[in-house]
């Protein structure tokens, strides 16, 4: 299965598609896929050829078939630290460098400006984030925040 999924352009996965896909190519039986399909999950994220995060905050569940390619992408928000400070840097890009928060609300927007790959849920990287402790959720006047020291340039 890793050698299939490898091979393929495609690196985010929902785990129905994966567990279609594992069901059509016959790596699970039918019968108990979801838990056949977990234990591979386990198995794999283990390895460190996937990247699986139950993540019960999100609608969907997701999984990235290639972790180099996932580590890349949350590289990007963490590098914002590195950015250049001056007036022609996106508002958004600003704030998120001064004060290390991510607004839900302007969250794909950032992503964007930061080239996150399209493919990767936005609300699932924060709550990824969140999961391998890079990231703090903040709720702010009733509107969820996500807070990430590590881009908050040093004080001297």
């Amino acid at each position: 299965l890793q050698l299939i999924t490898s091979s393929v352009e495609k690196k985010m996965w929902k785990l129905t598609e994966l567990k279609e896909f594992c069901i059509r190519y016959q790596y699970i039986q039918p019968v108990d896929a979801d838990g056949q399909l977990l234990a591979l999950l386990n198995l794999f994220h283990c390895l460190g050829f996937y990247v699986y995060f139950n993540l019960s905050e999100c609608k969907e569940q997701w999984i990235c078939t290639d972790a180099t390619f996932l580590y890349k992408e949350m590289s990007k928000v963490l590098s914002v630290q590195y950015s250049p400070e001056n007036e022609s840097l996106a508002p958004e890009l600003r704030i998120f460098k001064e004060k290390g928060v991510i607004p839900e609300a302007v969250s794909e927007v950032l992503f964007q400006r930061l080239g996150i790959d399209a493919d990767i849920p936005t609300r699932w990287l924060l709550e990824a984030l969140v999961h391998v402790g890079i990231a703090a959720k903040v709720v702010k006047e009733t509107k969820m925040h996500f807070f990430i020291p590590t881009v908050l340039p040093e004080r001297n």
